[in-house]
């Protein structure tokens, strides 16, 4: 662990190695307080039990995994000038979706997902995290709007929503590997795309 970090971080870093590692149903107090350099007093210090300790994890694992990507994507779209340099941006981050970590990073929202069926604390959490997403990708999205880049005449928040969504739905693909195909996908995908950005090149 890294010594900068502070003690609840050191503590939620080890509880996430644990959970990406060997699963949710692995973790154990006395193990992530053992894998963070305490003890378990300490750890109970931070949180309450071994829920919280799991709530607080998952809740990480899904924003980190919102958030893979869209800082470049970000800077790009501010420098941008045009639909098409627009677009090529987009259509750049489609393709990033394909890589061990973006398909990685689907697997682990789509985990904590089904570890928040039955946990209203972990749902919230979710729903703070999309409402964020939804913020922050569609004031890049507005960016889109305001220079008249997108054919739509959409809500950019909502907008982006539909876009979380669609990128979620990729691991489908990845889960069924044989029967999907993920070129297919990322087709229709940027196809999409080019047909609700004003693109003026083929």
């Amino acid at each position: 662990m890294e010594n900068s970090l502070t003690t609840r971080e050191r503590l939620l870093e080890a509880a996430i190695a644990i959970i990406e590692t060997q699963g949710e149903g692995a973790i154990r107090v006395d193990q992530v307080a053992e894998l963070a350099g305490f003890t378990k007093p300490v750890l109970y210090s931070y949180f309450k039990n071994r829920e919280e300790v799991i709530v607080t994890a998952q809740g990480e694992r899904y924003i980190r995994a919102l958030e893979l990507g869209r800082a470049d994507v970000d800077a790009a779209v501010l420098n941008a000038s045009t639909a098409d340099e627009f677009f090529l941006i987009m259509q750049k981050w489609v393709r990033s979706f394909s890589s061990p970590e973006g398909e990685l990073r689907r697997r682990f929202r789509v985990e904590v997902l089904g570890s928040a069926i039955t946990r209203e604390k972990l749902q919230e959490k979710i729903r703070e995290a999309n409402r964020v997403q939804a913020k922050n990708l569609g004031a890049l999205l507005a960016i889109a709007k305001d220079r008249q880049w997108l054919s739509l005449d959409v809500d950019a928040e909502d907008l982006s929503i539909w876009w979380t969504g669609l990128v979620l739905s990729r691991h489908l693909v990845e889960i069924d590997p044989a029967g999907l195909d993920a070129e297919a996908w990322d087709y229709i995908t940027i196809e999409m795309m080019r047909s609700i950005i004003r693109v003026k090149t083929n």
